[in-house]
């Protein structure tokens, strides 16, 4: 006789994910295969049992004798064993196809990718074929295809009600992740939030990249004590694991929030600390985030020429196409206008705009360099009509509130000139009223 086992299982040598199904559903197993063999039921149950017997069984009604069953499955050439030994091989694929991700080893993860795929053509448990979806969902998030993301996210949302425990804490920390690639800062956090209690109940181990996220979402939120928290949080799992670029990113994130707090010395060696770091090991993008924060630093204790310097460097570790390599140049042009060197401060207006078209980034940077262009070169009109239109409902829709409050303030100010002081007023207050929410992002 064949013995089935009744107990889950669970790979506990792979990546952060542990992902536990229960035992094989014999009773769909055995109704798939007959279907794919192009049986009736009246065929497949002769000389074994009744059909009204298979049709309780395929539906999981009732436990089949261990004799029925073994000549059901002789009959449909069913190797068990096979089957939970492919269940294994799929778990292990996708716990190392996660853990690709939070390395971020792109060979990998396109290796395990097209390996759980592969799977993804047979006959899966529900819960497997979900934990397939929920990382074609995290894949999409990597790569920062949100379309993509929200397709799987669509889909899996049909199915929510009949998910396991743990795949639905999963699925709402990667709906996190998704709403904070959408600067939906709030819902990000809200949704960590309810993974992270939800692990907790589940008595799993703790995820240092769900704390990552919420260190960083705190800091998108502007509150610093929580985002310092869930960063050294995130650290201390991280340095158990010897993820030392992980290391780095959390350090990044403290050193940030320590510099909101003035707590500038500790936060220049934390940057000066990263910079080193990542210079020996050359590891280019988190020396240029390293390099950026510390020239932020210095601009807010009034070093503008260090800052310069810095900023002028952390370029030299980013490339042209990226988004942070706008970001930066926006942030070296307003040092240049603190030092009253407005030629050099318009040259870059004009480099972002002309990066932006060439290489189709992000509007957020071209609407910053064009609201500065404008105003540089008196073209009133042309810019209020630029911020009314365009600009506002831009940042609106990212909830960038802080970029925002400011350019209130500008359409304010330029209302006070006119001498429209209610039209002024109202913009005023619209200001300070974003800005007392704390929500935006620099």
């Amino acid at each position: 006789m064949i013995a089935i086992s009744k107990t889950k299982f669970m790979l506990k040598e792979a990546g952060e994910m542990k992902i536990t199904i229960p035992p094989i559903n014999l009773g769909r197993l055995i109704f798939l295969n007959r279907i794919e063999k192009g049986m009736t039921q009246d065929q497949l149950s002769k000389s074994i049992c009744s059909v009204p017997y298979l049709s309780k069984l395929e539906n999981n009604k009732i436990n089949p004798s261990e004799d029925i069953l073994y000549h059901l499955i002789k009959r449909l050439d069913i190797e068990i064993e096979k089957v939970q030994n492919e269940y294994k091989e799929l778990i292990y694929v996708l716990e190392q196809w996660y853990e690709s991700i939070n390395i971020k080893d792109n060979h990998l993860i396109d290796y395990y990718k097209k390996r759980a795929r592969n799977y993804q053509k047979k006959k899966l448990p529900p819960d497997l074929s979900n934990f397939v979806q929920l990382l074609e969902i995290r894949c999409a998030l990597y790569v920062k295809d949100i379309d993509i993301a929200s397709k799987y996210i669509v889909s899996l949302q049909k199915v929510q009600k009949k998910m396991s425990t743990m795949v639905w804490n999963y699925f709402t920390y990667f709906k996190g992740i998704f709403y904070c690639m959408k600067s939906n800062y709030f819902r990000a956090k809200n949704l960590f939030l309810e993974a992270e209690q939800g692990f907790i109940s589940e008595k799993a181990e703790q995820i240092p990249e769900l704390y990552y996220h919420l260190a960083f979402v705190n800091s998108q939120l502007y509150d610093i004590s929580m985002a310092i928290y869930y960063a050294e949080n995130a650290k201390h799992l991280f340095t158990q694991q010897l993820k030392y670029n992980r290391i780095i990113e959390c350090d990044l994130i403290i050193g940030i929030n320590l510099t909101r707090q003035e707590r500038h010395i500790e936060a220049r060696e934390k940057f000066e600390t990263i910079i080193n770091m990542c210079k020996l090991n050359k590891c280019h993008h988190l020396c240029a985030k390293g390099l950026h924060n510390l020239a932020y630093l210095e601009s807010q204790i009034g070093n503008n020429r260090d800052a310069i310097k810095l900023y002028e460097e952390s370029l030299l570790f980013k490339e042209e196409n990226e988004n942070s390599y706008l970001n930066t140049l926006l942030h070296l042009s307003e040092e240049h206008l603190k030092l009253n060197e407005k030629e050099k401060a318009y040259k870059i207006y004009n480099k972002v705009i002309a990066y932006y078209s060439t290489y189709n980034l992000s509007k957020e940077y071209y609407y910053k360099a064009k609201v500065e262009k404008l105003k540089f070169d008196g073209r009133i009109e042309e810019l209020f009509t630029l911020l009314e239109e365009e600009v506002i409902p831009y940042f609106e829709e990212i909830n960038n509130v802080i970029y925002l409050s400011k350019i209130l303030y500008v359409i304010a100010d330029m209302f006070e000139k006119e001498r429209k002081y209610k039209k002024s007023c109202e913009y005023y207050q619209k200001a300070y009223r974003l800005l007392s929410l704390k929500k935006g992002v620099i």
